[in-house]
Protein backbone atom coordinates (compact mmCIF):
# COMPACT_ATOMS: atom_id res chain seq x y z
CA UNK A 1 0.00 0.00 0.00
CA UNK A 2 1.55 3.22 -0.52
CA UNK A 3 2.12 3.87 3.50
CA UNK A 4 4.89 5.47 4.60
CA UNK A 5 5.90 4.20 8.56
CA UNK A 6 8.44 6.44 10.58
CA UNK A 7 8.02 4.74 13.97
CA UNK A 8 4.89 4.66 15.50
CA UNK A 9 3.32 6.62 12.65
CA UNK A 10 2.21 5.86 9.55
CA UNK A 11 1.36 8.27 6.72
CA UNK A 12 -0.05 8.43 3.29
CA UNK A 13 2.55 8.61 1.06
CA UNK A 14 1.01 10.85 -1.51
CA UNK A 15 0.16 13.24 2.26
CA UNK A 16 3.67 13.67 3.43
CA UNK A 17 5.65 13.86 -0.24
CA UNK A 18 2.96 16.96 -0.66
CA UNK A 19 3.77 18.24 2.70
CA UNK A 20 7.82 18.04 2.21
CA UNK A 21 6.55 19.46 -1.28
CA UNK A 22 5.17 22.52 0.84
CA UNK A 23 7.96 23.16 3.19
CA UNK A 24 10.59 23.35 0.38
CA UNK A 25 8.17 25.47 -1.96
CA UNK A 26 8.15 28.33 1.67
CA UNK A 27 11.97 27.61 1.52
CA UNK A 28 12.55 28.63 -1.29
CA UNK A 29 9.53 31.76 -1.65
CA UNK A 30 11.88 33.12 1.64
CA UNK A 31 15.52 33.01 0.06
CA UNK A 32 14.13 34.24 -3.34
CA UNK A 33 11.85 36.84 -1.61
CA UNK A 34 14.62 38.32 0.59
CA UNK A 35 16.81 38.31 -2.24
CA UNK A 36 14.33 40.29 -4.90
CA UNK A 37 12.58 42.33 -1.96
CA UNK A 38 9.18 40.95 -2.50
CA UNK A 39 6.51 39.44 -0.22
CA UNK A 40 6.25 35.99 -1.96
CA UNK A 41 5.56 33.52 0.95
CA UNK A 42 2.51 35.39 1.95
CA UNK A 43 1.00 35.18 -1.66
CA UNK A 44 1.23 31.58 -1.58
CA UNK A 45 0.21 31.31 1.83
CA UNK A 46 -3.04 33.09 0.17
CA UNK A 47 -2.78 30.47 -2.21
CA UNK A 48 -2.42 27.09 0.04
CA UNK A 49 -4.93 28.26 2.56
CA UNK A 50 -7.90 29.23 -0.43
CA UNK A 51 -6.61 25.91 -2.17
CA UNK A 52 -7.36 23.86 1.09
CA UNK A 53 -10.43 25.36 1.50
CA UNK A 54 -11.89 24.61 -2.00
CA UNK A 55 -10.80 21.47 -2.23
CA UNK A 56 -12.66 20.64 1.87
CA UNK A 57 -15.57 22.83 0.74
CA UNK A 58 -16.29 21.08 -2.23
CA UNK A 59 -16.27 17.81 -1.14
CA UNK A 60 -18.60 18.72 1.77
CA UNK A 61 -20.89 19.83 -1.03
CA UNK A 62 -20.68 16.72 -3.17
CA UNK A 63 -21.31 14.68 0.11
CA UNK A 64 -23.51 17.72 2.06
CA UNK A 65 -26.60 15.27 3.01
CA UNK A 66 -23.88 13.33 4.77
CA UNK A 67 -22.86 16.68 6.79
CA UNK A 68 -25.82 18.48 6.90
CA UNK A 69 -26.38 19.45 10.14
CA UNK A 70 -22.94 18.49 11.56
CA UNK A 71 -20.18 21.15 11.64
CA UNK A 72 -17.45 19.30 13.55
CA UNK A 73 -17.13 16.56 10.93
CA UNK A 74 -17.30 19.68 8.12
CA UNK A 75 -13.85 20.73 9.85
CA UNK A 76 -12.77 17.04 10.65
CA UNK A 77 -9.93 16.75 7.95
CA UNK A 78 -8.64 13.35 9.77
CA UNK A 79 -11.69 11.91 7.32
CA UNK A 80 -9.57 12.39 3.98
CA UNK A 81 -12.54 14.28 2.23
CA UNK A 82 -10.76 16.49 0.08
CA UNK A 83 -11.50 17.39 -3.95
CA UNK A 84 -7.76 17.92 -5.09
CA UNK A 85 -8.96 18.45 -8.85
CA UNK A 86 -10.77 21.56 -7.32
CA UNK A 87 -8.05 22.90 -4.92
CA UNK A 88 -5.59 22.64 -7.75
CA UNK A 89 -8.11 24.59 -10.32
CA UNK A 90 -8.55 27.04 -7.75
CA UNK A 91 -4.58 27.34 -7.21
CA UNK A 92 -3.44 28.14 -10.35
CA UNK A 93 -6.13 30.46 -11.35
CA UNK A 94 -5.44 32.66 -7.56
CA UNK A 95 -1.58 32.28 -8.57
CA UNK A 96 -2.30 33.74 -12.05
CA UNK A 97 -4.41 36.65 -10.85
CA UNK A 98 -1.97 37.71 -7.83
CA UNK A 99 1.05 37.73 -9.84
CA UNK A 100 0.51 37.58 -13.57
CA UNK A 101 0.75 41.43 -13.63
CA UNK A 102 3.71 41.70 -11.23
CA UNK A 103 6.76 40.27 -13.23
CA UNK A 104 9.26 39.94 -10.21
CA UNK A 105 6.35 38.60 -7.76
CA UNK A 106 5.62 35.92 -10.67
CA UNK A 107 9.20 34.71 -11.09
CA UNK A 108 9.37 34.32 -7.14
CA UNK A 109 6.44 32.74 -7.37
CA UNK A 110 7.17 30.42 -10.57
CA UNK A 111 10.31 29.00 -9.10
CA UNK A 112 9.24 28.42 -5.51
CA UNK A 113 5.69 26.22 -7.36
CA UNK A 114 8.08 24.98 -9.73
CA UNK A 115 10.29 23.10 -6.79
CA UNK A 116 7.74 22.14 -4.86
CA UNK A 117 6.31 20.57 -8.38
CA UNK A 118 9.86 18.63 -9.54
CA UNK A 119 10.96 17.50 -5.23
CA UNK A 120 6.70 16.03 -5.14
CA UNK A 121 7.74 14.49 -9.08
CA UNK A 122 10.87 12.84 -7.61
CA UNK A 123 9.84 11.69 -4.54
CA UNK A 124 6.64 9.99 -5.75
CA UNK A 125 8.85 8.38 -8.81
CA UNK A 126 11.29 7.02 -6.95
CA UNK A 127 9.06 5.67 -4.21
CA UNK A 128 6.93 4.08 -6.97
CA UNK A 129 10.15 2.57 -8.37
CA UNK A 130 11.45 0.94 -5.74
CA UNK A 131 8.41 0.34 -2.38
CA UNK A 132 7.33 -3.32 -2.62
CA UNK A 133 4.06 -3.79 -5.31
CA UNK A 134 0.74 -3.80 -3.10
CA UNK A 135 -1.64 -6.58 -4.24
CA UNK A 136 -4.04 -6.25 -6.58
CA UNK A 137 -6.55 -9.09 -6.17
CA UNK A 138 -8.38 -10.00 -3.71
CA UNK A 139 -5.98 -11.97 -1.41
CA UNK A 140 -6.34 -15.63 -1.65
CA UNK A 141 -6.03 -16.39 1.85
CA UNK A 142 -8.12 -18.70 5.06
CA UNK A 143 -9.44 -16.70 8.20
CA UNK A 144 -11.63 -18.34 10.73
CA UNK A 145 -15.33 -17.01 11.73
CA UNK A 146 -16.07 -16.45 15.35
CA UNK A 147 -16.71 -20.69 15.54
CA UNK A 148 -13.71 -20.98 14.07
CA UNK A 149 -14.87 -22.16 10.92
CA UNK A 150 -12.69 -21.41 8.04
CA UNK A 151 -13.58 -18.82 5.32
CA UNK A 152 -11.59 -18.01 2.10
CA UNK A 153 -11.90 -14.56 1.05
CA UNK A 154 -12.58 -15.21 -2.41
CA UNK A 155 -15.79 -17.10 -1.55
CA UNK A 156 -17.15 -13.06 -1.70
CA UNK A 157 -15.82 -12.17 -5.06
CA UNK A 158 -19.07 -12.03 -7.28
CA UNK A 159 -20.40 -9.10 -5.64
CA UNK A 160 -18.15 -5.84 -4.50
CA UNK A 161 -16.75 -6.45 -1.21
CA UNK A 162 -15.57 -3.65 1.61
CA UNK A 163 -12.85 -5.68 3.23
CA UNK A 164 -12.14 -3.51 6.82
CA UNK A 165 -9.04 -4.85 8.83
CA UNK A 166 -9.85 -3.65 12.44
CA UNK A 167 -9.41 -4.14 16.08
CA UNK A 168 -11.13 -2.91 19.91
CA UNK A 169 -8.11 -1.56 21.21
CA UNK A 170 -8.03 0.90 18.10
CA UNK A 171 -9.98 4.15 18.60
CA UNK A 172 -10.44 5.06 15.61
CA UNK A 173 -11.79 1.61 14.89
CA UNK A 174 -14.48 2.12 17.23
CA UNK A 175 -15.29 5.44 16.26
CA UNK A 176 -16.05 4.03 12.22
CA UNK A 177 -17.62 1.31 13.27
CA UNK A 178 -20.84 1.91 13.61
CA UNK A 179 -20.60 4.26 10.14
CA UNK A 180 -19.55 0.80 8.49
CA UNK A 181 -22.50 -1.05 10.32
CA UNK A 182 -25.20 1.15 9.00
CA UNK A 183 -23.79 1.30 5.55
CA UNK A 184 -23.77 -2.89 5.64
CA UNK A 185 -27.57 -2.72 6.59
CA UNK A 186 -27.84 -0.23 3.68
CA UNK A 187 -25.68 -1.91 0.97
CA UNK A 188 -26.97 -5.02 0.61
CA UNK A 189 -25.13 -5.20 -3.20
CA UNK A 190 -21.93 -5.21 -1.00
CA UNK A 191 -19.99 -8.07 0.88
CA UNK A 192 -18.97 -5.98 4.00
CA UNK A 193 -16.28 -8.11 5.25
CA UNK A 194 -14.62 -7.16 9.08
CA UNK A 195 -11.15 -9.01 9.23
CA UNK A 196 -10.17 -8.49 13.11
CA UNK A 197 -6.24 -8.40 13.80
CA UNK A 198 -4.80 -10.63 16.27
CA UNK A 199 -7.41 -10.50 18.95
CA UNK A 200 -9.50 -13.65 20.10
CA UNK A 201 -12.92 -14.61 18.87
CA UNK A 202 -13.76 -13.81 22.59
CA UNK A 203 -12.75 -10.52 22.56
CA UNK A 204 -13.83 -9.55 19.48
CA UNK A 205 -17.61 -10.99 20.56
CA UNK A 206 -17.72 -9.26 24.05
CA UNK A 207 -16.74 -6.08 22.04
CA UNK A 208 -20.00 -6.35 19.44
CA UNK A 209 -22.12 -7.59 22.30
CA UNK A 210 -20.94 -4.09 24.49
CA UNK A 211 -21.53 -1.90 21.73
CA UNK A 212 -24.75 -3.19 20.59
CA UNK A 213 -22.68 -3.84 16.73
CA UNK A 214 -25.15 -6.43 14.49
CA UNK A 215 -22.30 -7.18 11.91
CA UNK A 216 -22.00 -9.85 9.11
CA UNK A 217 -19.11 -11.34 8.09
CA UNK A 218 -16.77 -11.06 11.13
CA UNK A 219 -13.48 -12.64 10.79
CA UNK A 220 -10.25 -13.25 12.95
CA UNK A 221 -7.16 -13.10 11.29
CA UNK A 222 -5.49 -14.13 13.98
CA UNK A 223 -1.76 -13.90 12.66
CA UNK A 224 -2.12 -10.71 10.64
CA UNK A 225 -1.33 -12.33 7.64
CA UNK A 226 -3.82 -10.46 5.32
CA UNK A 227 -2.39 -7.49 6.80
CA UNK A 228 1.08 -8.11 5.82
CA UNK A 229 -0.33 -9.26 2.76
CA UNK A 230 -1.98 -6.27 1.31
CA UNK A 231 0.93 -4.27 3.21
CA UNK A 232 -1.26 -2.77 5.82
CA UNK A 233 0.72 -0.15 8.13
CA UNK A 234 -1.92 1.42 10.55
CA UNK A 235 -5.28 0.41 11.74
CA UNK A 236 -8.48 0.92 10.68
CA UNK A 237 -7.44 0.00 7.05
CA UNK A 238 -10.40 -0.35 4.59
CA UNK A 239 -9.64 -1.89 0.77
CA UNK A 240 -12.31 -1.73 -1.78
CA UNK A 241 -12.59 -4.40 -4.36
CA UNK A 242 -14.87 -4.14 -7.57
CA UNK A 243 -16.84 -7.86 -8.14
CA UNK A 244 -14.30 -9.49 -10.13
CA UNK A 245 -11.88 -9.50 -7.03
CA UNK A 246 -10.14 -6.17 -8.34
CA UNK A 247 -8.28 -3.74 -5.34
CA UNK A 248 -10.06 -0.60 -6.60
CA UNK A 249 -8.72 2.33 -3.74
CA UNK A 250 -8.17 1.87 0.04
CA UNK A 251 -8.00 4.11 2.52
CA UNK A 252 -5.74 4.11 5.89
CA UNK A 253 -7.54 5.67 8.39
CA UNK A 254 -10.84 6.63 9.89
CA UNK A 255 -13.91 6.59 7.48
CA UNK A 256 -16.92 8.96 8.07
CA UNK A 257 -20.03 8.57 6.59
CA UNK A 258 -19.20 10.86 3.55
CA UNK A 259 -15.68 9.63 2.92
CA UNK A 260 -17.18 5.86 2.64
CA UNK A 261 -19.62 7.14 -0.06
CA UNK A 262 -16.85 8.83 -1.32
CA UNK A 263 -15.12 4.90 -1.69
CA UNK A 264 -17.89 3.33 -2.81
CA UNK A 265 -18.75 4.99 -5.63
CA UNK A 266 -15.25 3.60 -7.02
CA UNK A 267 -17.06 0.55 -7.20
CA UNK A 268 -20.15 1.27 -9.46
Amino acid sequence: MQVITLGPLSMNASLLFALLALMLMFFVAGYLGKKQQQNIESTLWWITLGAVLVGRLSFVARFWTDYRGDWVAIINLRDGGFMWQAALVFAVVLMMALVWRRPPLRHGVFCSVGAAAVTFGLLWGGFSLWAPSPAQQMPKIQLVDLENKAVSLVEYEGKPVVLNLWASWCPPCRREMPVLEAAQQSHPDLHFVFANQAETAQIVQQYLDTESLKLENVLLDKNTQLAELIQSRGLPTTLFIDAQGRIQSYRMGELSQATLNAYLSTLK
